[in-house]
């Protein structure tokens, strides 16, 4: 193991998914793509295994796929909120 990478903290590799998941789904939102082409487009400049990189892929494209159901169920359970109106991380 290299000298800085013993000093990085190890990050179990579902939770780095996770993260880059909502990383590529935020920058998504921001430049008005798909979810899909927003991965291949930024997943390039993040620092990942191959493993936690194709469960993201995995992650990005389940929201992509469910993205009309899952905005609907967002706005049946907000009151007095339109999606529009919640901040983009949300």
């Amino acid at each position: 193991m290299s000298p800085e990478r013993a000093d990085k903290p190890r990050v179990p590799l579902r939770r780095k998914s996770r993260e880059l998941a909502l990383q590529v789904l935020y920058q998504a939102e921001l430049a008005g793509i798909a979810p899909g082409e927003a991965f291949d487009t930024y997943i390039g400049h993040f620092d990942a295994n191959k493993r936690a990189l194709e469960y993201a892929r995995r992650l990005v494209l389940g929201v992509e796929e469910r993205l009309a159901s899952l905005d609907s169920l967002l706005q049946q359970q907000s009151e007095n909120w339109r999606l529009g109106r919640m901040a983009v991380i949300d």
